[in-house]
């Protein structure tokens, strides 16, 4: 929830949920902002906030891998970056959006 500067002090309405700002960081911590990335794994406090991940801990981190399955037709992919967003492109040209700040293995 997102309430008034004076119920969360400084974390009110910035996107990210007050209790769990205030779980993570205490009051009025500035690590808590969106867009720091106060553990240093690549992926800023918005995205854990909507990943369910532990802002504090490195090892919390929203990983995709890609593999081939047995017996399944292999493509190929290409990883690029396009508008702020990741994405994979394929050989019959359909493509994946994800959100910034994923990892892509």
């Amino acid at each position: 929830m997102n309430e008034t500067a004076t119920a969360q002090g400084s974390y009110a309405a910035d996107g990210v949920g007050d209790d769990w700002q205030f779980q993570y960081f205490g009051l009025n911590n500035p690590n808590a902002a969106p867009l720091l990335d106060p553990d240093g794994d690549g992926q800023n406090n918005l995205f854990e906030f909507t990943a369910g991940l532990v802002p504090t801990n490195p090892l919390s981190r929203f990983l995709v891998s890609i593999a081939p399955v047995p017996g399944q037709p292999t493509h190929r992919h290409r990883h690029q970056r396009h508008g702020g967003q990741e994405v994979l492109q394929g050989r019959d040209r359909e493509a994946v959006s994800f959100i910034g700040g994923m990892d892509l293995e």
